[in-house]
């Protein structure tokens, strides 16, 4: 394990506190200057996914360096176009 700089979305850590480990999938940056991270663990053993937990992102230490995030060649969501015409509309 090595020391964590920032915590990169999609990267296995562990808290050193805990020892809680999971997958980065939330990052938030709080007004006077807290990082916390959500870790989501691995589904259970009943096939269930459990809740993730907030961490300090300065307790975290990277576990496995490969990254889970898929990065699309084309940006997705957005704002779309308005429909010219809508089908069927009632008249007022």
């Amino acid at each position: 394990m090595e020391e964590v700089k920032r915590v990169v979305l999609g990267k296995k850590y562990e808290d050193t506190v805990s020892s809680f480990t999971g997958i980065a999938v939330c990052r938030s940056d709080w007004l006077h200057g807290c990082v916390r991270i959500s870790l989501q663990p691995p589904v259970d053993k009943d096939g269930k996914m459990p809740t993730t937990e907030a961490f300090d992102e300065a307790q975290l230490v990277l576990v496995e360096n490969t990254n889970l995030r898929h990065a699309p060649d084309e940006p997705i969501g957005g704002p779309s176009l308005a429909p010219a015409t809508r089908a069927n509309e009632p008249s007022r």
